[in-house]
């Protein structure tokens, strides 16, 4: 698979002045080629907070970054893609759902957009004590990260799509939107 990611230069696409719709098409196709590719969403916090440098000097430290898509979550968006993101967590209670809607999605930070990274990692492990060096460092539930390969080509679909995006936060339940 190492070699995939010669041919999946999307810096290079980038610089040819692809669409953004080719490249998300191009990310999506990547995370279902590649099972050592993992997504990070950067929360709203991150960027507004003054950790956006540091988280990104951490993940080229301990990653290799694939490719970055900024999306903005409004509406019923923030919302429904907590949902889809902790779907089947033990841990996420209503309460637990209130208090990160409170928390990244707070008035303070109106308009401004979460992040996806996609990356490529030699093991989840080194991806995980990354997501946990990056919460120690900068802050704690600034960051989610994929844990599995189904996991990743499942939220690439969401958020490598710009219609699964405008799905999200127009949606009035996510049961209605995506399964």
């Amino acid at each position: 698979m190492k070699t995939i990611a010669k041919y999946w230069c999307f810096f290079w696409f980038i610089a040819c002045t692809a669409q953004q719709n080719d490249l998300d098409k191009r990310a999506i196709e990547y995370c279902n080629q590649n099972s050592t590719s993992y997504i990070a969403i950067i929360w709203p916090p991150a960027l507004v907070d003054g950790h956006w440098i540091q988280l990104k000097k951490i993940l080229n430290q301990h990653v290799s970054i694939v490719c970055e898509k900024v999306f903005l979550l409004k509406n019923e968006g923030p919302k429904n893609f907590t949902r889809y993101v902790y779907r089947g967590m033990p841990w996420l209670s209503d309460a637990k759902e209130k208090a990160l809607m409170k928390e990244r999605f707070s008035q303070k930070y109106y308009q401004v957009p979460c992040v996806a990274i996609l990356f490529t990692c030699e093991s989840f492990n080194k991806a995980k004590s990354c997501k946990e060096y990056i919460r120690v460092v900068c802050r704690d539930n600034i960051i989610h990260m994929t844990d599995t390969h189904a996991e990743t080509k499942k939220l690439a679909r969401i958020v490598f799509d710009d219609e699964q995006i405008n799905m999200l936060n127009y949606a009035s339940q996510i049961n209605s939107v995506i399964q």
